[in-house]
Formats: C-alpha cells, sequence, structure tokens
C-alpha cells in the first residue's frame, strides 16, 4: 500500500488544483496577450535599430486599435499589489489595484486635472461596489474584471511603463475598471 502513497497524494494534489485554478481566460484576453507577445518576439529579434522603430510602431498600431473599441470584459487576472489613498478633501479612501494578467498589467491611474475637490480618473472609490469587492481581495488572488481602457490623446490606449523596452516585454495598461469580482 505504501508503494500508491506518493501516486495517490500527487493525483490528489492535481485534482484539488484544478478545483481551485483560475477560469479559462477569455478569447479577447487570449488574443490581446498572443499579439503583445508576437510583438514583444518580433522587438527581441532584431538588432537593428530602425527595424525596432518599426517593431514599436507595429505595436502602436494594435494600442490604436484598440483605442477604438476599448472595452475589455471578463478577464481573469491576479492581484499585484493594491495601493491606497484619500481623496484631496479627505471626504473618501480610494485604491489603485495593479492586475497581473499573464504576459501584461492593468491597474486603475490615479489622475486628477487638480481642481479642488476632482475626484481623479479611474479611482475606485469608497462606497462604490469595486472598492467593497477590492477590499475582500487576497494578494495574488485571482480576479475576473471588466472595464475600458484608458485613451491617450493619440486615440491609443494608455501604456505606462518608463522605458520601450518595458513597454515592449512587461506593459501596464491603465485601465477603468466596472467590475471587479474575485474567483473563488
Amino acid at each position: 500500500m505504501r508503494r500508491f502513497g506518493v501516486p495517490l497524494f500527487l493525483a490528489c494534489t492535481l485534482a484539488l488544483a484544478a478545483c481551485v485554478s483560475s477560469p479559462e481566460k477569455p478569447e479577447q484576453q487570449k488574443a490581446f496577450a498572443a499579439r503583445l507577445e508576437q510583438d514583444y518576439i518580433a522587438y527581441e529579434r532584431v538588432t537593428n535599430i530602425e527595424e525596432r522603430v518599426q517593431a514599436v510602431d507595429r505595436r502602436k498600431e494594435f494600442m490604436a486599435e484598440w483605442g477604438a473599441a476599448p472595452e475589455f470584459s471578463g478577464w481573469v487576472c491576479n492581484v499585484h499589489d493594491v495601493l491606497t489613498a484619500r481623496l484631496a478633501d479627505g471626504s473618501a479612501n480610494m485604491l489603485v489595484l495593479p492586475l497581473r494578467c499573464g504576459g501584461f498589467g492593468i491597474a486603475n491611474i490615479l489622475e486628477s486635472d487638480g481642481s479642488p475637490g476632482a475626484v481623479p480618473v479611474g479611482a475606485i472609490l469608497e462606497g462604490t461596489p469595486q472598492y467593497e469587492a477590492a477590499m475582500q481581495l487576497n494578494m495574488e488572488e485571482s480576479v475576473i474584471v471588466s472595464g475600458r481602457f484608458m485613451i491617450g490623446e493619440s486615440g491609443r490606449i494608455r501604456e505606462n511603463s518608463v522605458t520601450e523596452y518595458g513597454s515592449m516585454r512587461n506593459p501596464e495598461f491603465l485601465v477603468i475598471y466596472t467590475e471587479i469580482q474575485p474567483v473563488r
């Protein structure tokens, strides 16, 4: 009976992992991630600067395509971090929720026009369903999110990396969440 112990343990562990694993990613998310990876591979393969610029331009074209229809729905990601702040007037708490979604990240951004009492664009405000859902999350937990990408002045979805390499290898896109749901 002892010789069945390890295989039986492994089988039970795999079965349990299957029960608590993340749900299948939607086709929209898979296609998005695949294109980002394809762009990165093309970028990394070339050593000529002109060809690298062309690879970056192709990524920008892709981001412009998404700018025309920036909504996403039911994406499966993992909680990467959480940042808290208060509105400038002190009236409410707000959250920034960076998520990892495979080879890319998404996060809402706190950006304001600077006017007194202005609520930052993308803020997850205390008292909203998104805030209440986010407050129940654990680090690295799988979540299902819906929302829309923020659009820059160029009409492209906004990406927040400091360097070109970062934007090609591990991009983080700015979003506004409309729904946050833990996977449990």
